[in-house]
């Protein structure tokens, strides 16, 4: 199947789509020219893929048989027992949650181990476990170059915090995560240790490093955010997400991935990222590249990533402080609006949430004056009603 076949693992023809595609297509007489791992590959993808339903005896015995069979022919030096075959099916119900814990990175592990309570002010987390609260709606913090002090900046002005703990040795200062949560109605920019720049936008949580490692620089997001990587070809930059991970070297794109969404989304505005997320089979990675100018949106429930040309602007302008939309449904706009300006933004009926608008909103004003301009365009109109602002069909005066 490749030219170095004995250098390669039954996960590696698993996690190749055009590879796997080859094993599902496999002639007569193949097990006769496979090598070990293939042999294995092939077992497990008609365990996990082509058999998903509920095996019976009969089923059981024969794969026992066929497992047996493909050890003997590559004369392995232990006999698998059946003991060892009940284990396989205990592995295989077990397969997802002990991939997805053995790959997890400790950064992933750690922002997901943190519970922060509901917050109205942004708030950072620094390597000493102090937080820092941030009334402001907009800030800015900076990692300044002696690595040892971040600058807090908002409303005109600005502080300077210890980021740098005594207790720990300086070889572990990159195992010290600093975390940001930015709520509904906030926003902040970060420029991280390495130089590189993250606008979050409301209802978002950032974990980074206080210093990033030598080889490699990762971050973990819930929520949205617009990177700007420094270049480090020595150090690629990963963003972590529950259902997508962004690789890329030194580029500027936009990542969204709310928990209470079904969809993480991946827009590039210049340079380069590789996508990886998980396949169908529990435990291996499919990969994709991306180009500039292209929207990928990848399920959660069926894994699948769907890639297409958009306009980057219509989702980056957020960060400059105006939405920029083309042909965008009510019930989008509303969404993000609501986190912008935690605010609840809800519609008369359904019929209004499938209406579309083109045009530009500048985010200087407050919820209701913004939603007002889409209102008067599209004939309805807006009420404020205990907080939460109503659109709805306009109604005729008395």
């Amino acid at each position: 199947m490749r030219d170095d076949r004995e250098n390669i693992h039954a996960e590696d023809l698993l996690s190749d789509d055009r590879l796997l595609q080859k094993l599902k297509e496999r002639k007569p007489g193949f097990a006769d020219k496979a090598n070990r791992e293939e042999l294995l590959a092939v077992d497990i993808l008609d365990v996990l893929v082509e058999r998903r339903t509920k095996i019976t005896s009969q089923e059981r015995s024969e794969l026992e048989a066929r497992v047996q069979a493909s050890i003997r022919r590559q004369q392995f030096l232990r006999i698998l027992t059946w003991s060892a075959i009940a284990a396989m099916f205990v592995v295989v119900l077990g397969i997802t949650w002990f991939f997805k814990t053995s790959n997890s990175s400790g950064i992933r592990q750690f922002a997901e181990s943190v519970q922060v309570d509901q917050i109205t002010n942004t708030k950072l987390f620094l390597t000493q476990g102090e937080a820092y609260e941030i009334g402001a709606q907009s800030s800015e913090i900076t990692y300044l170059s002696n690595r040892q002090e971040v600058e807090v900046s908002s409303e005109g002005k600005s502080v300077v915090l210890p980021n740098s703990d005594p207790r720990v040795q300086q070889s572990d200062f990159e195992r010290n995560y600093n975390m940001i949560v930015v709520p509904y109605g906030r926003r902040s920019r970060v420029l991280l240790p390495d130089s590189s720049v993250v606008w979050l936008n409301s209802g978002s949580k950032l974990t980074y490093p206080g210093h990033f490692e030598k080889n490699k620089r990762e971050v973990v997001l819930e929520g949205e955010a617009m990177f700007e990587v420094s270049h480090d070809k020595e150090r690629p930059f990963t963003v972590l997400t529950r259902d997508l991970d962004v690789r890329v070297l030194g580029t500027v794109f936009c990542v969204t991935a709310y928990d209470d969404e079904d969809v993480a989304s991946t827009v590039l505005v210049k340079g380069a990222v590789e996508l990886s997320y998980d396949s169908a089979i529990p435990g291996f990675k499919r990969k994709q590249i991306m180009v500039p100018g292209t929207k990928a949106d990848l399920q959660a429930e069926d894994h699948q990533l769907n890639q297409y040309e958009v306009d980057p602007q219509e989702y980056t302008s957020w960060k400059d402080g105006y939405l920029s939309l083309k042909n965008a449904t009510l019930e989008s706009i509303g969404k993000r609006l609501s986190r912008y300006y935690n605010v609840p933004v809800k519609f008369e009926n359904d019929g209004l949430k499938s209406e579309r608008f083109s045009g530009y909103l500048d985010l200087k004003g407050s919820a209701k004056e913004v939603i007002e301009i889409i209102t008067e365009i599209t004939g309805k109109e807006v009420v404020e009603d205990n907080g939460t602002l109503l659109i709805r069909e306009k109604q005729n005066p008395l």
